[in-house]
């Protein structure tokens, strides 16, 4: 446990700490004597919920691995050795089967919206609505749509929507959604029981016709507001969920919803629409519109990336019907004729292989090199410290002697491998003669 430990201290950058925590915190050195079916039956023990974690579990192992080995730890080698072999789509497959769900299916969420209403003896309302609005796409990154809705925003089934960015939106919800804010916003006061009886206290929010308010106190904050509804939602998670849902899956749980629906309109498989590389062009016309309705909050590769590996999930899931006006007004038919682009072509031409193992290795050996870090060696730009957990073993690898000028049987060594990020290499290999490293450096300098 010492070694576990000393790994962990001698990583500067925090999140990378942090993620090195998360996955050794249930290990010990035992796992040096691992074989592959018992690694396997240890990760999936952490229940990881997506294939990104995966992915991240194996990547910070590998990293312990490396540093272990280092150092001369018996048996380190062939535990490394052993992280090479793990089949990552294998392990996800098997870990999904125990992992905690990440979203929920329509079914779920008309079945919690139920027990909401039949067991929530106080403040069912608020509840309800919260949920609710979130899973309609009333969302932005710090929920703060919510905070700033007033009564006298909503028009009918249309709400105009205000974060705290200075952002204006309109989106369509269902009229019994806009009913029920309508009157929340009239209500102010919270109940809750105790051994006297029922305590009623004032709410207040930042409006005289806000939505969504707070326990009055001495005085009412955006902050005291956010924390009200953040600590309702988990109250929903604990009682009529079981697990954590954040609002970002149940938002997206909502997108995939109605998404279903259109994909069903238009004879497009959800599978098909979210499959690798996906080429259907009214699929991805149909996900970039819903998105856009609802302020969608990342691009339609992220939005893939959040669901990947959870799409059975939603299978089979009750599709239902939907007023048209409740979907962005343009029409999928007019639209896709617009776009000419995507058409299928047979095309043959030569690569150069690139050795995936040498890479990873040389990733590993940069980041034992540099205190846990991954960083571009001509700009410094660090993936991780700027994306957190996405942007984990996230770099692009440049050779310094071109793949395509080697001769066949001309080795490559880690030293002739430099971590460039997606910019610095995209302009090096802008148009011939490429940059070198040096003159890319020197570019870099001027401005």
């Amino acid at each position: 446990m010492d070694h576990i430990n000393d790994f962990i201290s001698s990583i500067n950058n925090p999140n990378t700490a942090k993620v090195a925590r998360y996955v050794l915190k249930d290990f010990s050195m035992d796992i040096l004597y691992y074989d592959l079916d018992e690694l396997y039956s240890k990760i999936i023990s952490l229940k990881p919920n997506s294939r990104k974690r995966v992915t991240t579990i194996c990547y910070m192992l590998g990293v312990f691995a490396e540093w272990l080995n280092e150092r001369n730890v018996e048996n380190a080698e062939r535990f490394q050795q052993l992280i090479l072999e793990v089949d990552k789509t294998k392990l996800w497959e098997e870990a999904k089967k125990n992992a905690e769900e990440v979203f929920i299916t329509y079914t779920s969420y008309l079945e919690i919206l139920s027990d909401i209403d039949l067991h929530e003896e106080y403040n069912s309302k608020y509840y309800h609505c919260l949920f609710r609005c979130i899973y309609e796409g009333v969302y932005c990154d710090d929920l703060s749509v919510l905070k700033n809705l007033r009564s006298s925003d909503i028009d009918g089934d249309i709400v105009v929507l205000h974060d705290d960015n200075g952002k204006e939106y309109r989106i369509k919800i269902s009229s019994e959604l806009s009913a029920m804010l309508k009157e929340l916003a009239t209500i102010d006061i919270w109940e809750r029981p105790n051994r006297n009886g029922i305590c009623r206290v004032q709410m207040i929010g930042l409006y005289p016709d806000s939505v969504f308010k707070a326990e009055k106190r001495t005085t009412t904050s955006s902050k005291s507001v956010r924390f009200t509804y953040y600590a309702k939602l988990r109250k929903i998670n604990d009682k009529y969920i079981g697990h954590t849902l954040s609002p970002l899956r149940l938002y997206v749980s909502g997108v995939i919803h109605r998404l279903q629906y259109l994909f069903e309109k238009y004879n497009v498989s959800l599978t098909e629409a979210f499959s690798d590389n996906s080429r259907n062009r009214t699929a991805h016309l149909i996900i970039s519109s819903e998105l856009e309705r609802c302020n969608g909050i990342v691009e339609i590769s992220n939005f893939r990336d959040i669901i990947k590996g959870h799409i059975d999930y939603f299978a089979g899931d009750l599709i239902e019907d939907f007023d048209e006006e409740f979907f962005s007004p343009i029409s999928i038919s007019e639209q896709t004729e617009e776009y000419l682009e995507g058409e299928e072509q047979l095309a043959m031409h030569l690569s150069h292989e690139r050795n995936v193992s040498l890479v990873a290795l040389a990733k590993t050996r940069f980041i034992e090199e540099h205190a846990g870090r991954l960083f571009c060696e001509a700009c410094g730009f660090d993936f991780c410290k700027k994306y957190g957990e996405r942007g984990i073993d996230f770099i692009e690898v440049h050779h310094k002697k071109f793949i395509s000028v080697r001769t066949k049987n001309e080795p490559t060594r880690i030293e002739d491998l430099v971590m460039l990020c997606s910019n610095c290499h995209s302009i090096l290999h802008r148009y011939q003669p490429w940059l070198s490293m040096e003159e890319l450096e020197q570019l870099i300098s001027r401005f």
